[in-house]
């Protein structure tokens, strides 16, 4: 379903606005609106509209006269939403009604969206089986020989290596499938293989020693979450969570990226380095009693250090070290900052 269908058939006229604002960018002098509410009815309990790069008939004073009212209207009602496409574009009638004003605004917009919301916030399930699997199953032809893209060897610590083979094929149109099978070996066999389709599978090196006893390697499957292979009894766990509130037709949504781990036996905990999209980079901390059913719940360090986000004079979060007294971190004006266990162990 497209965007202007899924606006057709759902109930958006009537219904409250939680949130109404405007960005513009003035170097580029591009504006965007958003509108965030919540449905009276129909299946899905919030709604999203994006309108980018708008342009107003009358003008830039009419354009500034409409977006400083803007956020007048949160908790409002959207009294009328029609979106018209033109060969490139959108033509857009926005209605919008609060308790002392409304407004009737007409304009232009390169790019339009629609779309339904299950919850907002962040959603920890883990939604692996819902989506993996399937495309296993899927694309089970594309690791023949003949889509064979690409051969690499990686070795790991303590003996083990990696044979990872990238494939391809071409689809109509200019369009790709892509799939990587990476296959573990200690001794020459194969322990366990995966897949992983979204090209980012950040490769750990480094076999984690936990303090029960066992040994496990980390990977990929997902651009998000992680999994843990025990390699003592190979039993597996894949986590990837719902993420971040999305359109509702997804499974995925977005979530912290690792790109490093370091976990500390002494006090059960792991720090993930990774990022957000297009954002700083970060160290989320949480508990590893278990790898293969762990609490995904972390703690990211760049909030405690910046809980109002007043950054002026850094912007990235490194691991560092673990020391007796918690986690060493650094941020990239150099410093070094010491996050207690105090904190770090808080439950």
């Amino acid at each position: 379903m497209n965007e202007l269908d899924f606006l057709k058939e759902q109930s958006f006229k009537g219904s409250r606005i939680t949130k109404a604002y405007s960005t513009h960018f003035e170097k580029s002098n591009i504006t965007h609106i958003c509108l965030r509410g919540d449905f009276l009815k129909g299946e899905y309990p919030y709604w999203d509209l994006y309108f980018n790069e708008i342009r107003f008939s009358e003008g830039k004073a009419q354009l500034k006269a409409y977006l400083n009212d803007l956020d007048c209207f949160q908790g409002g009602i959207l009294k009328n939403v029609e979106v018209t496409p033109l060969q490139e574009g959108y033509d857009v009638l926005l209605e919008l009604a609060a308790e002392n004003c409304a407004v009737s605004m007409h304009f232009f917009c390169k790019e339009f969206s629609a779309s339904g919301k299950k919850y907002r916030g962040m959603d920890y399930s883990n939604v692996y089986q819902e989506k993996y699997p399937a495309l296993d199953a899927k694309y089970a032809y594309l690791f023949d020989a003949k889509y064979l893209q690409k051969e690499e060897r990686v070795e790991l610590t303590e003996g083990y290596c990696l044979i990872a083979r990238e494939y391809g094929h071409k689809l109509p149109k200019g369009a790709q499938v892509y799939g990587k099978r990476t296959e573990l070996y200690k001794d020459e066999t194969c322990l366990y293989a995966y897949t992983n389709y979204e090209g980012h599978d950040r490769i750990h090196k480094e076999i984690l020693h936990h303090k029960n006893g066992h040994r496990y390697y980390a990977f990929h499957v997902s651009l998000y979450g992680i999994s843990y292979l025990d390699l003592d009894t190979l039993q597996v766990y894949h986590y990837v969570p719902a993420g971040y509130e999305h359109d509702a037709r997804w499974v995925v949504g977005e979530s912290f990226i690792v790109t490093d781990l370091h976990y500390d036996p002494e006090r059960n905990l792991i720090a993930y380095g990774g990022c957000y999209w297009a954002d700083c980079y970060n160290v989320m901390v949480g508990l590893l009693e278990d790898p293969l059913n762990f609490d995904p719940h972390l703690i990211s360090i760049r909030a405690i250090l910046d809980p109002e986000n007043e950054r002026e004079n850094w912007d990235d979060v490194d691991f560092e070290s673990w020391c007796a007294e918690g986690l060493n971190v650094k941020t990239d004006n150099g410093k070094i900052e010491l996050i207690g266990n105090e904190i770090l162990l808080k439950k």
